[in-house]
């Protein structure tokens, strides 16, 4: 090594030593503020433990002080964490709940609020007898999607009268707490070519909301792809039908309804509760406001659940839904 080269790091490497073993003392200063001196920490504690804490050093020198890494990543995580929400300007004080609503804001409609709510729509799976097979293998791919619970009647006839759609649809709605009821054709089965649709009715509405189709393509797995692709059109279009439960019984201040559990209800939800409302042909249901809130309180059976409300006289009939802007318990 060149001798220069030590004439230049033996300063460096003494000072470094006195940094890592000085003792902490503050310098004299010759009082015309030039040779004032500050504390400050020691950059040598990173690497010799044994180092005090602080050093001290001119305080002009700090014009152009270099932090260390350490006080780069503490200026970093307050800085994330102010940005996080986890901190403020006032030291432990908590992040400012969201704004409530504006006066006036819009409220979500019942479906909007099912989708929020993480509720689950029933739908009844109807086909005629000679598409039993496609409606099985249909059905299988509707099942587990959260949005679902399909209730399979593949031998009940679609009917082609929208009259007789309509009685149907309130039936299905009123016996069995049906939302939407999904009518299969695949009057050429599943063979190259053949066209497989599925119409979509609000069974309170007495709608229909929307129909898709596909064609079966060529190949082994040209079906199994058809069908597949006809679920996830259909599972996207079924939150286009409102969410309502219909009040079946009453008995004081509790009430039976046609939803349960395996709609996604749970103890201690608010329900908006409905009396009256207005059909309109051709374009659906109408609830009107709601009269009250009532509260999950029980569940009895797969398909029904009690609730309980106070201070409005309630009718067989009436109808709950998903209280816009509640949350699940």
């Amino acid at each position: 090594m060149p001798r220069a080269y030590h004439l230049l790091t033996l300063p460096l490497l003494a000072l470094c030593a006195a940094c890592a073993a000085a003792p902490v003392t503050p310098p004299s200063s010759s009082g015309n503020g030039q040779d004032e001196y500050v504390e400050v920490p020691n950059p040598q504690m990173t690497s010799a433990p044994s180092a005090p804490a602080t050093i001290w050093v001119p305080k002009k020198s700090l014009d152009s002080w270099i932090p260390t890494g350490g006080q780069l990543a503490r200026k970093g995580f307050d800085a994330a964490k102010a940005g996080l929400g986890y901190g403020s300007a006032a030291a432990g004080q908590a992040a400012a709940p969201p704004a409530a609503p504006a006066a006036g804001a819009s409220q979500a409609v019942p479906a909007a609020a099912a989708v929020q709510q993480g509720l689950s729509w029933r739908v009844a799976l109807i086909a005629p007898a000679a598409a039993r097979q496609v409606a099985v293998a249909f059905a299988s791919h509707l099942a587990g999607r959260p949005s679902l619970v399909v209730d399979p009647l593949t031998g009940l006839e679609p009917p082609a009268d929208p009259a007789a759609q309509a009685g149907m649809g309130n039936r299905l709605f009123a016996e069995n707490g049906v939302q939407g009821a999904l009518l299969l054709q695949a009057p050429d089965g599943v063979k190259p070519g053949a066209v497989i649709s599925v119409a979509l009715l609000d069974t309170l509405g007495n709608t229909m909301v929307k129909t898709e189709q596909v064609v079966v393509g060529t190949g082994d797995n040209g079906a199994a792809a058809a069908l597949a692709d006809l679920a996830a059109r259909v599972a996207a279009d079924v939150p286009l039908i409102p969410w309502f439960a219909r009040v079946v019984q009453v008995e004081g201040d509790r009430l039976y309804i046609n939803a349960g559990h395996q709609t996604g209800l749970n103890m201690g939800q608010q329900l908006a509760l409905y009396q009256g409302g207005q059909l309109v042909p051709g374009l659906g249901f109408d609830p009107g406001a709601p009269v009250a809130h009532v509260v999950v309180a029980g569940f009895f059976g797969a398909k029904g659940a009690v609730c309980r409300v106070t201070g409005v006289a309630v009718r067989p009939g009436a109808l709950v839904a998903p209280l816009p802007g509640g949350t699940r318990p």
